[in-house]
């Protein structure tokens, strides 16, 4: 016989049967969270593309040294945090842990590659723009409100994308960092599919609440 269907609640702990409590952030503290998020990923984008550029670093050889960072700190975290990877909660959302790792390794492939070919600033100017992609997912795929305001934001906001890509990467020579047009325009297509990657990236995380942030 089969066994009648019982909806979980997210903030209920499927192995104690506790109610969890969640505290909401301050507007404050969650201002300065998003500034500071904003300033990584900013510094981030420059030292690879010293790295690439100046030092000859590969795409692959800075993914991998991230990732190995990344992966040592996340077992840290694990371990201190006492995080039980076998848990209930994690095993039915291994599916959607496993497209988010996937996600964050083209994501930052990606991010390398725009970095490698398009000047700091216009790479940032398209990065910036996941805000904008990441509001139609959440309209698409959370049934979240989109005002009209925000539509039409996000309509300026694909425009100067359009206008950044049709630019001529060979009116400033003197850049060290000049690349040629197919170049460019290979740096533009990656940076839009990483906006698209990150925004995605970004649903699946809203979707997993009940899964502890020390295992995404």
């Amino acid at each position: 016989m089969n066994e009648p269907f019982i909806e979980k609640d997210p903030l209920v702990n499927q192995d104690t049967k506790e109610k969890e409590t969640v505290v909401p952030l301050s507007l404050t503290r969650l201002v300065i969270y998003i500034n500071l998020s904003v300033i990584c990923q900013q510094a981030l984008s420059g030292v690879s593309k010293e790295l690439m550029v100046i030092y000859s670093v590969t795409n692959f050889e800075l993914l991998a040294f991230r990732s190995l960072f990344i992966s040592i700190t996340s077992l840290i975290s694990l371990k201190y945090a006492g995080v039980d990877l076998q848990s209930a909660t994690v095993r039915e959302n291994r599916g959607k842990l496993l497209l988010t790792g996937l996600l964050f390794v083209s994501n930052n492939l990606l991010m390398n590659v725009a970095v490698q070919y398009l000047p700091i600033a216009v790479a940032n100017i398209i990065f910036q723009t996941r805000q904008f992609c990441l509001l139609l997912m959440g309209y698409c795929i959370l049934r979240e409100t989109l005002t009209m305001f925000e539509v039409i934001a996000m309509v300026f906001s694909f425009a100067a994308v359009v206008l950044i890509a049709l630019n001529d990467p060979n009116s400033e020579n003197d850049s060290p960092y000049s690349a040629t047009k197919a170049e460019y325009t290979f740096g533009i297509i990656a940076s839009v599919i990483n906006v698209l990657c990150v925004s995605f990236w970004t649903i699946l995380v809203r979707q997993m609440q009940a899964v502890s942030h020390h295992v995404i």
